[in-house]
């Protein structure tokens, strides 16, 4: 088409639409169809897929550090662990001249031993840097979990880098237990977002206790997403938390709860300080 006939055209097109000097407005549009395109149909017989996740439940597990004689404890699970394992702790408290075992010593006692697999956690081995190898010097510790077939399971170091709060890493993210007072407890906080985990509140004898006393309980909240880390986390804030507790008491640090029975009322904690 040339260019002129197709100007011509558009402009003829263009007028069309214009309405007629002897028609207002109002009666252009009643009479005249401007909505012959109709939008297309969009309802579908299928309802959207759902992007929503399921939040993975978590589970409350509880343990009781119950003290049996002056180098032997043992951390009771009260809540339903998959795994329902104990740990009798054991404590150097002298030198040996002919070996040299850990300085705390966990064995997992399980219910059901039998059908635990080989390369399962059994035992867990804390060793403190007592030397000056690094400077500056803090408290520190290697930790060690051993399989039943006697293979390392998993290794990390924790440290006490400010003398007050012991930090472990859970999951690829760091943690610490620090110490928070009314009531005296210690609380497992997430060092990034400052979320709490966990707490271990001391009993009304606390670090006093002889045999057969409660020293505390220990009460956190976990993911149950039914893996095998699952148990390993567990362990590690077990373990974590003894060693804090073992901590203080060194230092002549003698925490405890007047009228508080473990097992008994809900506490609320405040952040650590």
């Amino acid at each position: 088409m040339p260019a002129l006939l197709q100007t011509f055209s558009m402009e003829q097109s263009r007028m069309s639409r214009i309405p007629p000097a002897h028609l207002t407005i109002d009666e252009y549009l009643t009479n005249t169809n401007l909505h012959t395109d109709e939008l297309p149909d969009y309802e579908h017989e299928e309802a959207p897929p759902s992007y929503l996740v399921s939040p993975t439940p978590t589970q409350e597990v509880t343990y009781k550090l119950k003290q049996w004689d002056r180098s032997a404890q043992q951390l009771i699970p009260m809540s339903a662990t998959p795994d329902r394992a104990s740990l009798l702790i054991t404590t150097k408290t002298r030198a040996k001249l002919f070996s040299s075992p850990p300085d705390i010593h966990f064995q997992l006692e399980n219910a059901d031993a039998e059908s635990a697999e080989p390369a399962a956690p059994a035992s867990v081995t804390i060793r403190f840097d007592e030397g000056a190898r690094t400077l500056p010097w803090f408290p520190k510790a290697t930790l060690k979990v051993i399989g039943g077939d006697g293979v390392l399971i998993h290794k990390q170091t924790l440290s006490c880098t400010d003398f007050v709060n012991w930090n472990v890493r859970l999951d690829d993210m760091e943690y610490c237990w620090g110490v928070t007072l009314n009531p005296n407890a210690l609380v497992l906080m997430n060092k990034r977002t400052e979320a709490k985990m966990g707490k271990f509140v001391y009993s009304e004898v606390g670090t006093d206790a002889r045999r057969g006393d409660y020293v505390g309980e220990l009460i956190f909240n976990q993911e149950d997403d039914g893996s095998s880390q699952g148990g390993l986390k567990r362990l590690l804030i077990a373990v974590s938390c003894f060693v804090t507790v073992n901590y203080w008491r060194r230092l002549g640090r003698n925490y405890k709860n007047s009228g508080y029975a473990v097992g008994g009322r809900e506490v609320t904690l405040t952040s650590p300080h």
